[in-house]
């Protein structure tokens, strides 16, 4: 004990206290050194400790200890408390048995709450103002002692603690089930995520078949400069159905969409483009069309698409798709999801990364949740306009009753 007090003092006192004082004090009471810790600040607080004879005392006050060494504090024998004695009565009596005076500790620590509030809201640099506590006289005929027991029984160890406010116990507990909520908070965290896209490609959508009414055709994957290289995406050519007419009219539209000029305006992304969750980069977006040879935005040399071009039935054509922050791109680059004809997609690297779900649009301008388990032919068949094909979509992870794409439906 005097090596771990010494050990003690020697590290405290490299941090000093008020005054340049060592914050570990010593003093005798009753025969006995009693070891204390002065807090600084406005909380009265004091942790100390002392042994006597083969007993560690310790208490969160000096003035506590102290009328403990002193035997102020002992009135009469557990025993003798109508609580513990109908315990110690039981056939099967507790092996560890704690009783505290909740009276007597919180009438010590009650006056000490409101400047600890006002300490944490100086520390958190909050402003909230905590209502006034009612006065002592009101809390006190409501408190009850604290017992805690444990015993055994035919199941096993029983632990069980009886008190009328929660204590250091409910504190304690804290770290165990936070874990459990962990994975609800995320759950609804993670929908949250979803909703926001969703409004954000029903945004675009409608924007998208308001052009579409306006062009007779959806928009081309991206224009041509003057030059012949690829000018800006589609998203650009959306800048008027979603209010951005002055944004719209900052490009040139007749220069690529890196060109000195046109690149200074990557920084001035919608919001609808970018939801608040995203952590890709400034000015990317993860909202890309579907690159198809058989899909709805067509690339310039194919020519636009119109609404009656898809056969498939526009409830049954993905046009557009939300994808990981990492495969984000500049929203004005014609850069999109390309679907191939043949091959893997990445949709297992994505589900590594804790994705679920893949958030798509279709034509008809309804966003969806499916699978990431789609398999690749059936997400093919979903982003042709005009396949044909008959599709098996997956619904929670199971594959539904197959049903055959219309033809001719819009």
């Amino acid at each position: 004990m005097q090596r771990l007090i010494a050990l003690a003092q020697q590290q405290m006192s490299r941090r000093g206290g008020p005054g340049g004082q060592s914050p570990l004090r010593t003093e005798t009471v009753s025969g006995t050194t009693v070891y204390s810790v002065v807090v600084p600040g406005p909380i009265p607080l004091s942790p100390c400790w002392g042994v006597q004879d083969n007993r560690l005392l310790y208490a969160m006050s000096l003035d506590r200890l102290k009328k403990s060494l002193l035997g102020t504090t002992i009135s009469r024998p557990l025993s003798s408390r109508p609580e513990i004695a109908a315990l110690l009565k039981q056939p099967n009596p507790p092996f560890i048995l704690s009783y505290t005076d909740m009276r007597a500790t919180l009438k010590e620590a009650y006056p000490k709450i409101e400047p600890a509030l006002a300490v944490v809201k100086s520390a958190l640099d909050i402003d909230i103002e905590f209502p006034k506590l009612p006065p002592w006289s009101a809390i006190e005929p409501t408190l009850l002692p604290k017992v805690m027991q444990v015993r055994r029984d035919k199941e096993g160890i029983v632990f069980q603690v009886d008190q009328t406010l929660p204590g250091l116990d409910a504190v304690a507990a804290v770290p165990s089930v936070l874990p459990l909520l962990v994975p609800a908070v995320q759950q609804a965290r993670g929908a949250a995520r979803r909703v926001e896209s969703q409004n954000d490609m029903k945004q675009l959508m409608l924007a998208m078949l308001n052009y579409e009414t306006d062009h007779t055709a959806f928009p081309t994957a991206y224009s041509k400069a003057k030059n012949g290289k690829p000018g800006l995406s589609w998203r650009v050519y959306l800048l008027p159905y979603l209010e951005e007419q002055a944004l719209f009219k900052s490009f040139h539209l007749d220069e690529p969409w890196d060109s000195p000029h046109n690149k200074k305006l990557i920084e001035k992304m919608p919001d609808v483009f970018r939801p608040n969750a995203s952590k890709a980069p400034k000015g990317h977006t993860v909202y890309l069309a579907i690159r198809h040879q058989d899909g709805v935005i067509a690339t310039p040399d194919k020519g636009a698409v119109r609404f009656r071009d898809i056969q498939d039935g526009s409830s049954n054509t993905i046009v557009m798709m939300r994808v990981p922050d990492a495969n984000a791109v500049p929203w004005t680059k014609p850069d999109d999801f390309e679907v191939g004809a043949n091959g893997d997609l990445p949709f297992a690297q994505w589900a590594q990364s804790g994705m679920k779900q893949l958030l798509v649009a279709f034509c008809d301008s309804s966003v969806q949740s499916i699978p990431i388990t789609i398999s690749a032919k059936t997400f093919r068949a979903l982003c042709t306009k005009s396949g044909g094909e008959v599709i098996r979509l997956p619904r929670q992870g199971a594959e539904a009753p197959a049903r055959p794409v219309p033809f001719g439906a819009p």
